[in-house]
């Protein structure tokens, strides 16, 4: 999936090129009417994925205007797996060690009838706080990450943009049994995601796989890494975050866990380094700014009915 950044996408389809896939599906989000020089930077960034000199079957979506990044990317994945039973997906930022694709290969192929796995992540956060994994590959996880990942039609076809399921009358009782203690955080998202909105499409793919009940695969070495860090980008605009520095790892052999449990450890770990902040803390503070902003509503009514 590509857009206007033609200084990544050619990082990114250099490895792309180097594994010379049969197939290949290119989705472009089309210029934003306000912005002057994005007509150019798309028709730059489209080259750079027509650049195919290998024997390749090549689909395009080429946007004629700006969806947006919500609705575009949402509808670039639809599409793809209108096309293929499993695939990788991958943005214009998204750096790859040459072993990611053949991980993701393997792995789409043999959970490929297992409905119950629904993403494999190219992402491991953790090499920095903990020894490798030298018995497994991958790990069963219910924390999902999108910097390059794969997944399967089966799983893709529960993909609600909209989340009309949001919430159920349930809904504490299923987040709890699926994210245990830090259900509230999620909770939260999801509820700003429904009423507040956002041009975002990945937390409604986290909302799917929760509430199919599924099981995320990630790998135990870090096999992609977001190059995109700066000011030109729409989310990722800190270009001294921790995870600007991540480095490429490679797994050459697969080895597959012994068993299917969920390795907490590491999805604890999800919320204190990755987030990289007290989620609870932050939710407390987020309440109090309403409740005083309920206030000052409050009292502003009050103060324009006794001037009356």
């Amino acid at each position: 999936m590509i857009f206007n950044r033609p200084d990544t996408t050619e990082q990114v389809f250099a490895k792309i090129r180097g594994q010379k896939p049969k197939f290949l599906f290119i989705a472009a989000d089309g210029p934003r009417a306000n912005h002057p020089n994005d007509a150019q930077l798309c028709q730059a960034t489209r080259n750079i994925a027509l650049n195919i000199d290998w024997d390749c079957e090549v689909k395009t979506l080429f946007r004629d205007e700006n969806l947006g990044c919500g609705v575009a990317p949402a509808g670039a994945i639809t599409w793809f797996f209108e096309h293929v039973e499993q695939g990788i997906i991958l943005e214009d930022d998204i750096d790859t060690d040459p072993s990611f694709f053949t991980y993701c290969e393997e792995l789409l192929n043999y959970y490929k009838n297992d409905e119950q796995i629904m993403h494999i992540s190219g992402s491991y956060f953790f090499a920095d706080i903990k020894p490798k994994d030298t018995e497994n590959s991958y790990y069963f996880s219910k924390q999902l990450h999108g910097w390059g990942w794969a997944t399967w039609r089966r799983a893709w076809k529960f993909y609600d943009y909209d989340m009309k399921d949001w919430p159920s009358s349930n809904t504490d009782t299923q987040l709890k049994a699926y994210y245990g203690d830090n259900y509230p955080f999620w909770k939260n998202i999801f509820t700003n995601m429904q009423y507040k909105g956002n041009d975002i499409w990945d937390y409604q793919w986290i909302f799917t796989v929760y509430k199919q009940n599924g099981i995320i695969i990630n790998p135990t070495a870090n096999l992609t890494k977001n190059i995109g860090f700066n000011a030109n980008a729409t989310h990722t605009t800190n270009p001294n975050s921790n995870y600007a520095k991540l480095k490429l790892d490679a797994i050459l052999h697969i080895n597959h866990p012994a068993n299917r449990d969920i390795n907490i450890e590491n999805d604890t770990l999800y919320y204190k380094h990755y987030l990289g902040f007290d989620w609870r803390a932050e939710l407390e503070k987020q309440k109090l700014s309403w409740k005083l902003k309920n206030n000052l509503k409050r009292l502003r009514r009050k103060l324009l009915s006794f001037l009356r």
